[in-house]
Formats: C-alpha cells, structure tokens, sequence
C-alpha cells in the first residue's frame, strides 16, 4: 500500500499513534484528539480517520453503558426502602370525601376541577406504569436471547496479536477498532445483566405503584361522584327556589302587562334549569355518563394489558392458550360496549353541543343587549306603574331576578357546553379502546379453546345436564311460569293458540290449494304472477304453526332463562327447514313455478320429510343445554350428534346419483364440490368441538348456516323474479299479438269497403306496420331483465355474506405472520450509537445495539448475499410480504375482474341506456370504465405485495426498448385501438368498407377489429389500418344512403317515356325514402346508347343492395311493357367494293 507525503504534524500524530502499546485502548479523550489532528488533512487517511471515528463510537456506547449501570445499581440499592416507603405510608387523595355542607357553590366547583385534575393525574400515571410494566415483561423476554448473541459476538471476536509498532497506520486503527468494539460489547452485557437485575428489584416496587394508582383512582372517582352529587343537588335546589319565586312574583305582577311579561320570562328561565328535562339535570346526567365511561374505559384498560402480557408470556414460552383464559377473555368480549352505540352516542353529544353552543350564544346577546343600565329601566318602568301601586322595591327585585337568572343561565350553558365538550372526548377515547381490545379479542379468541377435550366422563355429564334441563327445577318451573302467564295473560295467548289451531285444521286445504296453484301455473298460457303468490302464501301458512308458537313462547320466556335462546333457536331452524321442505312439495314453487324438475324436488322433499321432525327436538336440546349454566361445555355432545344428522341429510340430498344441482343432464362441478362440502365441513365442526373450541366452533356455525340461508333465499328471489319477467313477457307477448291481429282486421275491413266509401274513424287507426314499429323487442326485455337481475342479486349476496363473515375475518390475521419473502425493517445501523438506556433496551432485538453490519466487509457482503430474494421489486414502505398480503392481492385481482365483467354492463342497464348517446357511444364508455377498473385494480393488487411503479421502472424501461424493436407494430395496434376508442370513426353497427372489404363492425378490441361481412364470415382487421389507411364509413353520420342504377337504351328511342318510366319504378318500390325523391340524370350519348341513372334514397345498408337489385328488375318490365329498347353494343359494316369480294370468294371455293 502506498502513502503520500503528510504534512510534519500528521506525522508526529502517527507516530505517536504507532508507538502506543498494542492492546491498551485509548481513552475517549485520547481519540478524539487523535481524529482532530487526522481531519486537518482527511483526504490522505481517509480510511484511518474512517476506523477511529467508528471506534470513537463504541467508545461512547461504553461510556453510556457504564453510567446506565452505576444509575442501575443505585436504584437496585434504593428500591427495597422506596418500597418499603411506600407500603407503609402510601400516598393518598387529600380531598376530603364529602363536602361541607354550607359550602358556598363557587368553591365546590373549584375544588371539584381540582378533585377532577388530580384525577386526570392519576389515570395518566396509571397508563404509564402500565406501559412500563408491559414493556420491562416484553423485554423480559428478549434480554436472554440479547445476552447470548452479545456473548457470542465476544467469541466471535479475534484480536490480531501480529500487529507490531511498525504496522501501518490502518492496521493499528483497525486493531484500536476492534478494542474499542470489544471494551463496549462488554458494558453492553454487563448493562443488560444489570437490566435483569434492576427488573427483579423494581418488581414489587412497580406492582405496588400500580396498586396505590389504583386505589388513589378508586378513591378520586368516588369522592368526584360525592362531590359532583352535591353540586347537581345544589343545582338544582336553586334552580326549584328561583323557579318559584319567579312564579309567585308572576303572579303578583299579572295585572301589569310589561312587568308580567318581565316575571313570565323570568320564569321560563328558571324552569329551563330545573325538572327532570332540565339544564340541571342534563347537566348531572352527562356528567354521570361520562364518569361511567371513564370507569369503563379503566376497566377496558386493565383488563387489556393483562390479557395482552398474559398472551405474549404465553406466546414466548410457546404455549397454548388454555380454556380457563379463553372463557375469561370471551366474557370480557360480551361485556365490551359496542363501539356502534358509542358511535351514535357521540353523534347525539356533537348535536346537542351544537345547540348549547347556540343557545349560549343567545343568551350572551340577551345579556349583552337586555341587562344594560338596569336602573334607568327601573327608573322607567316605576314612573310607568308608580300610580297603580307598584313600589319600587317591587321592581327591582323583578330586575334583580332576571339579571340573576340569565347569568346563572349563562354559566350552566357553559358548563354544560364544556361538560359535553369533556364528554365527546371521553366518548371518542371509549370507541377507540373499544375498538382496539374487540379486535384484539377476535382475532385471538377463535384460536383459543373454551373447553377440555372429550373423555369420558362428559358423556355422562352431558346426560345428567339434559335431566337437569327437564327436571322439575328447571323444565317444571319453566312449564309453571308459562301457564300462569297463561291465566293471567289469556288475552295474549288466546289468539296465538287459535291461529295455531286453525292452521293446522286446515292443512289438507292448504295443500289442496298449494296443488291447483301448481297446476295452473304449469300452463303454457299461464301470463298471470298471482298463482305463484297465492302458493308462496300457502306454503307460509304451512310452515307458520311451529315457527309461530316457539316465538311466541320466546317472547313470554324471561331473556335470561336458557329456554329461551333454545325456543329461538327451535323457531329459526323449523322455520328454514320447513319453508324448504314445502317448498319442494309436489306442484309447488320448486317443481310448478321455477320448474326445477320433478325428480330433484321429489329428491329434496323425501330428504326433509325425516329431518325436520329428527332435527326440532335436536336442536332443542342443543341450545337448551348450550345455555345451562351447570357446566362450562354442556351441550357439546348433543350439538356433535345435530351436526352429524344434518350433515347426513346434506350429503343424501347433494351426493351426484340425486342429480339435484346437476347441470342438464351431467353432474356440474358446483354438485361434486357441494356433496364434498356437506361432509366436509360438518366432519371439521365435530372435531372442533371435539379438541375443546366449542366456542369457536358455534360462531362458525352460526355463520355456516347464515350464509347458506342468504344464498338459498338469494336463489329463491331470483328464480321468482325470472318467473315473474317470464309471465309478464308472456302477457306482453298476448297484448302485442292481439293489437297485431285488431289492426289486421280493421284493414282487412277497409280494403272491403269500397271506394272512397271509409269509416269516419278509420284514420285514428294505426297500420300494422307502425304496431310493429312500436312493438317492444321481448327477447331484448328478456336479456336484459335477467342480466339486471342477475347483477342485483349477486351485489346484493356479496354484500349479505360479507355482513354475516365480517367479525370473523380479524381471527385471520395470522397468516400476517407467514412471511412469503423479504424481512422486517432492520435495527438501527452500525454508525448510530445508543445513548439513552431506554434507546439501548429498545433495540434488544437480533441485531442491535452492534450488528453483524460492524464486522469486516467480507461479514456485511456475506448479510447482503443472504438477504430477501427480491429485493428490487418490493416497496421501500413495505420491504415484507405475508401469506395474509398474498391472499388480499389475489382476492383483489379476483374482484378487479369481476368488476369489470359486471359493473359496465350494469352502468348500461341502469344509467347508459335511458341517455341519448350516439351510436356507439354507449360502448367507447363501458370499455373505458373496463380498462379504469383493470388498471387500478392491478395497481392495487400489485402494491398489496409491495410491487409499485418505483420498483418496476426498469422493467418498463425494458418494454419501451422492446416496442422500439419487436413490438412497434403491436403497439401501434394498441395507440390506434385507444384512438378509435375516444375518437369514434368507426363505432360498433358502422357498416364499412376497408381496401376491397366491406361489412359491419361487430368488436372493436384493444388490438384488432372485427368486420362482419355480407356473406356472413367475420374478418379481423388491425386497429393500424383504420388510422394509417383509407376507410369508408357508410353510417358515420346517417343511416340514409343513396343508390344509383344505370341503364342504356337505343337510339331513337323517346327518351321523356323513359325518364317518366324509371321515376315511377322508383316510386312504387317500398324500399325508397319516399321524403327524398328520386330523380333521373340523362348521363351520355354513348357509341350504342343513350344512358340514364336513376338515383333514389334507402335507409340503411340493409336495403342498399337488395333496391339495386328490384330496380333493375322493375326497369326491364316496365320497358318491356313500353317498347322502350334497351341497346347493346354493336357495329355497323359498310362494303365499299362488291365485285371485288365475288371474285375473291370464287376464287376460294374453287382452290
């Protein structure tokens, strides 16, 4: 290695640095003036100045590390006194607990904003010994791990002893380096060994400090509540004096009309602050909402820490959660306020403080404005009244009371105003800690069991419970309570009981009725929805009874009593079940009206025709014992054998052989995943409860059967909805047929009558052309009905499912654990050095406070080497990707393309065809909201795994350089498909024409066009040609086109005939516009003939060909019919020499 020349200084520092002992370190001081010499010319010893600077470094960790340690250990040697301090004499409030009972109302609210402050104080210092409390456990943990890396990078460490005092510079630094990095590694653990300590000492001393919070906390509320209860008694007995006194000098004063005025308005002001709906007492009822909230969020509060430690501890030790924590943390979830009602709570407290506030406002104008020389208006009004008797005394206490009452008004909607102002925070703070534990709470709690397995001992647990749930203790005195509800309640009972009885008295003419309307609804001429709602009722009316009676004996069951939830339970399932099972009766909806096949109908209802009556007492006894409170986990067993029932009933119904969801005559795959399903599923319940997470399991469920109710009723709309659009598409269709078949007999009558001889309303008459013109399209009314309702129902399905799944997902977020690629965000660098021990023991993790960044280079290639494999690609901000990010990226591919197969067409259907667009326009919309919709959900999708434009910009790079050379005509196609996209000068329906091509537009594509030609076969053309090329568009602008015929007749002919034939051929062809006449053009004296074009008017391409065509044929007839010729070529011979040519010819005939 080669040094250059370095000034005199330089060289005396060096030697000096070289002359050192080998293994002594330098002091801190040392270096630093080592490197103050060295950065005098840093460009000649960069890299030594480099290598000091990073040992100047470890050096100052050291020394931080030995003053985090001597303050440790001061504090391990004080904490048994503090404690023992603390224990003995624990600080306490020192307001007194009530207040004096002749305290003046200023002073009590002083003193109760003093109360409420020292109490804001003490939540404060609770929330922050807690916070340390979670953290000292959380770093608990970690330090062991943080201790054995340290002392493995000790081990690790390899001093050079070969480094003798002619080395070089950089050698010598390098080894300083190395010192000074070991020197700190070993403060570093004897600092995290002296943090272990200190956390063992202070452990006690912490506890107790929660504790004594705590109870200062218990305390302060309850003398708040003490205080505050005196103060709203104060409130409000003044508010009942001055209100009573302003009534009885109203009454005084009543024959004085402006002092009357005065006194009744000083006593709207009074009541406004006393009653139950006063200010007063909304003022105690907010003040008394908010203490209540604030309890709740401290126990919300508590209770998360302690649940959030206790898992984490778990967690870290690589331990279960058990069933005792699970049961505790479900019922802490029950008792969570729902953060909807807080919600709408908050939106009530924003209303009314908006009033307050407004209110205040007034009354401080009234103040301002009324109250203003008081004794000038007293002055007035006793001059006014003196001689009616009214002294002056009189009108000053008037005067006096209203001054008072407004500013006591005043103050109460200030305080008011400012107690609601207290309270809307409160109220936020309560969602969002609400919020945070409920979704702590689901996330963990499906995972986490509610019970013990299976033994053997709960089978005989299980039967006990069932004769404890029918024993005279419980079933009897449940049985007692309804029939004296019945004798006192008759009224209430007596109309049930006989709908009940009618129902079932009359089911065989129910299902009579059921029959007919199925019979009649199979007719092909069928066009009326009403057989359809008259069976829909009729099956109501034969499921009703057990649905009916269990609700209504719910609604007499105390809320409380387990049989309760079970008569609900029995009322939701006997209700499903049977709607399902009558539906599929014979001619009832599903065979008669949806026509879904007498064979799988017949298949459903012999299915649910044993499972009805085998799953209503099932059921029962399921949630009847789910809702005991004798055990923990009764019922487990009896849902276990409901879920294998219904799971038999779903197969037998699903499996393939019963073609039920066979798709025509073949099994569908929706019928093979369904048939796997039905085992499936119930078989994972069975052995969730089974393992204990009977809990979890029944939230599951409950959301199972949920959605297949949403989906099954989905269906069953639409497929009534289809029916009721194939009816009236029946009716429209009878309604057009005979208007068509009215109007053919009224011309038929008219061409009968005869000449000039028409009836007088004859012209109000439509033709039969202009019915069929009006006719709606009922195939066209079909399609798009079926799509719209299609759309609707699948909107409308997703929206349910997601209603109905949406507590759940939060127990997902553990596949936000399962890292696919890349990492965590690294600790903290290899320069930065820890200066605070809290910085220190926040970087107790895998890498810091001294990484492997610190290591030679050969270590830090070696890291980079080993790092994520894509790292070019991921976003700065998200550098990690998890299976959860995986899952959402493809769900959101998913919906992007659903998106945008559904939501254009939908747009059409609703909004795009009721506005008047142009022709195509309609299209160029739909495929931009499609190509909107990709795009930005690609770039959603692809940003949920990290992937955005930042990162991919060199793959773009590569693309541009791609089109540039092989892909220039592709993206050429692409510019010109955009082009004629927005531009518009072809448009789907255009009929066009394209070199020697000609037809009509039927796709036009991102790359290509597609023409349809006359003779039926498609050609796809590049969108290049369309811009590049010459196009001729026939219906850019207007459908009518004009078409040309050219004939030629002989000379000699007359030639006004002709015109007047051609004109008249035009006129009488049905395919003319009759609004743009036709004319003839007498075009040239040709070698044979006289030529004429005849020019008309069609209305479409459609006509345009086949006109030509019929023309030409009417031409031929019509100058047949007048002997006008029709010339073709030919050639007149003029011999000038006769003999000449007999010679020659004899001549040849004798050769």
């Amino acid at each position: 290695m080669r040094f250059t020349l370095a000034p005199t200084s330089l060289l005396l520092t060096l030697s000096l640095f070289l002359a050192a002992p080998l293994h002594a370190q330098k002091s801190l001081s040392e270096l630093n003036s080592q490197i103050t010499q060295l950065e005098k010319s840093p460009a000649e010893n960069k890299q030594v100045l480099d290598l000091l600077k990073k040992a100047r470094l470890k050096a100052e960790g050291h020394e931080s590390n030995l003053n985090t340690i001597q303050e440790y250990k001061t504090r391990i040697t004080k904490a048994p006194e503090e404690l023992s301090k603390l224990r003995s004499n624990p600080p306490k409030p020192s307001f007194p607990a009530n207040p004096p009972e002749d305290i003046e109302r200023g002073k009590l609210e002083t003193k109760l904003d003093e109360i409420h402050s020292e109490l804001e104080n003490q939540r404060q210092k609770h929330k922050d010994l807690q916070s340390e409390q979670s953290y000292r456990a959380t770093q608990t943990n970690r330090i062991p791990n943080e201790i054995s890396k340290t002392r493995n990078e000790l081990n690790d460490l390899k001093l050079r002893s070969d480094i003798s005092s002619n080395g070089s510079p950089q050698e010598r630094a390098e080894q300083e380096y190395q010192l000074q990095r070991k020197q700190q590694l070993e403060s570093h653990l004897n600092l995290l060994k002296t943090t272990q300590d200190l956390y063992l000492a202070e452990a006690d001393l912490l506890r107790t400090k929660l504790q004594v919070a705590a109870n200062n906390i218990k305390a302060l509320t309850e003398i708040q509540a003490n205080w505050q209860k005196a103060q709203q008694q104060l409130s409000i007995k003044e508010s009942e004096e001055a209100l009573k006194k302003a009534r009885i000098l109203a009454a005084t004063l009543s024959n004085f009309p402006e002092l009357a005025e005065i006194a009744q308005d000083n006593a709207k002001m009074a009541e406004m602050r006393s009653g139950s709906n006063g200010l007063s007492a909304k003022i105690a009822s907010i003040n008394n909402y908010r203490n209540n909230l604030e309890e709740q969020i401290d126990r919300i509060t508590k209770q998360r820490a302690t649940a959030k430690n206790r898992i984490q501890l778990l967690e870290d030790a690589k331990l279960e959660i058990d069933s005792e924590t699970g049961r505790l943390l479900r019922i802490q979830r029950s008792n969570i306020p729902d953060a909807d009602r807080l919600r709408d709570d908050l939106k009530n407290q924003l209303s009314e403080s908006a009033i307050a506030q407004l209110e205040l406002l007034k009354l401080e104008n009234r103040s301002a404005t009324e109250l203003i020389d008081l004794d000038s208006q007293i002055e007035a009004l006793h001059d006014q009244y003196k001689d009616n008797g009214v002294d002056k005394e009189t009108i000053k206490e008037l005067m006096a009371q209203k001054r008072e009452l407004m500013g006591r008004l005043v103050l109460d909607y200030r305080s008011y105003y400012q107690d609601l102002t207290k309270t809307i925070g409160t109220t936020k703070e309560a969602i969002n800690v609400c919020s945070s534990y409920a979704l702590f709470l689901d996330k963990k709690l499906l995972w986490i069991p509610s019970a013990e397995k299976i033994n053997g001992s709960d089978f005989t647990d299980e039967i006990n419970a069932i004769v404890h749930a029918f024993s005279p203790t419980e079933g009897g005195e449940w049985l007692l309570d309804m029939w004296t509800d019945l004798k006192d309640r008759w009224y209430l009972w007596a109309p049930v009981l006989l709908l009940v009885l009618i129902l079932i008295l009359k089911k065989a003419k129910i299902i009579k009725n059921l029959t007919d309307e199925g019979k009649r609804a199979t007719k092909r001429n069928c066009s009326s929805f009403m057989p359809t709602v008259k069976a829909l009722l009729n099956v109501l009316a034969l499921t009703i009874p057990i649905p009916l009676l269990s609700t209504f004996l719910a609604w007499r069951t105390e809320v409380t009593s387990p049989y309760f939830n079970a008569l609900l339970a029995l009322a939701a399932f006997s209700l499903a079940v049977g709607v399902l099972r009558r539906l599929s009766r014979p001619y009832s909806i599903l065979e008669a009206h949806i026509h879904l096949g007498k064979e799988r109908t017949s298949t459903i209802y012999k299915h649910l025709r044993w499972y009805l009556p085998a799953g209503i007492p099932l059921v029962f006894v399921t949630y009847l014992l789910l809702n005991l409170n004798q055990t923990n986990d009764s019922g487990r067993i009896m849902f276990i054998i409901t879920v294998a029932v219904s799971s038999v009933a779903l197969f037998l119904i699903t499996k393939p052989s019963n073609k039920v969801l066979y798709s025509g005559n073949h099994p569908s795959k929706l019928a093979k995943i369904a048939c796997v399903l039905s085992v499936a599923i119930p078989a994972a319940l069975i052995i969730g409860s089974y393992l204990g997470y009977l809990s979890s399991v029944l939230t599951i469920h409950n959301q199972l059967l949920s959605s297949l109710v949403i989906i099954l009723s989905t269906l069953l709309v639409v497929a009534l909805l289809l029916r009721w659009g194939l009816v009236s598409r029946r009716n429209l269709a009878i309604r057009q047929a005979l208007k068509r078949r009215e109007i053919a007999l009224a011309e038929r009558k008219k061409k009968e009558q005869e000449d000039g001889e028409s009836s007088e309303s004859s012209s109000d008459i439509p033709t039969l052309e202009e019915v069929k013109a009006k006719a709606v399209d009922v195939a066209e009314v079909e399609e798009k009905t079926t799509r719209l309702i299609k759309i609707g129902a699948a909107c409308a399905l997703a929206f349910s499912l997601w209603a109905v799944w949406s507590t759940s997902l939060p127990a997902l977020s553990f596949l936000d654990d399962v890292t696919l690629w890349g990492d965590h965000p690294t600790a903290k660098t290899e320069g930065t050095a820890v200066n605070t021990p809290t910085d220190m023991l926040k970087n107790v993790t895998p890498g810091s406070p001294d990484s492997s960044q610190d290591n030679s280079a050969d270590s830090s290639t070696s890291n980079n080497e080993s790092s994520t494999p894509l790292p070019d690609i991921l976003d700065a901000e998200k550098n990690r990707v998890s299976l959860q990010d995986l899952l959402i990226f493809f769900i959101a591919l998913f919906l992007t393309f659903t998106a945008a197969r559904n939501i254009p067409s939908l747009l059409e259907l609703t909004l795009l065809s009721k506005l008047n667009l142009k022709p195509g326009g309609s299209f160029a919309v739909t495929t931009a909201i499609t190509y909107t919709i990709v795009v930005v959900g690609i770039i959603i999708a692809f940003a949920r795994i990290g992937i955005t434009w930042s990162k991919v910009q060199w793959i773009a790079a590569a693309v541009t350089l791609g089109i540039g050379f092989g892909l220039q005509e592709v993206f050429a196609n692409f510019v010109a498909g955009l082009i004629l996209l927005f531009e518009r000068p072809i448009r789907l329906g255009d009929y066009i024409t394209v070199g020697d091509v000609s037809g009509r537009v039927t796709q036009i594509r991102i790359r290509a066009t597609t023409i349809q030609q006359l003779n039926n076969r498609e050609l796809v053309v590049p969108n290049k040609e369309f811009i590049t090329g010459q196009v001729v568009n026939w219906t850019l602008k207007d459908a009518l086109l004009r078409a040309e015929v050219t004939v030629g007749i002989a000379y000699g002919s007359d030639t006004e005939l002709a015109r007047k034939e051609l004109l008249k051929v035009a006129e009488e062809n049905s395919r003319v516009v009759k609004s743009q006449k036709p004319d003839v053009i007498f075009q040239d004296f040709a070698d044979s003939t006289l030529n004429f074009t005849l020019r008309c008017h069609v209305n479409g391409i459609e006509d345009f060909i086949p006109v030509q065509s019929e023309l030409r044929f009417a031409i031929d007839k019509a100058f047949r019919e007048h002997d006008i010729e029709i010339a073709f070529p030919q050639r007149d011979i003029h011999i000038r020499s006769v003999t000449n040519l007999s010679e020659a010819l004899n001549q040849q005939d004798k050769e």
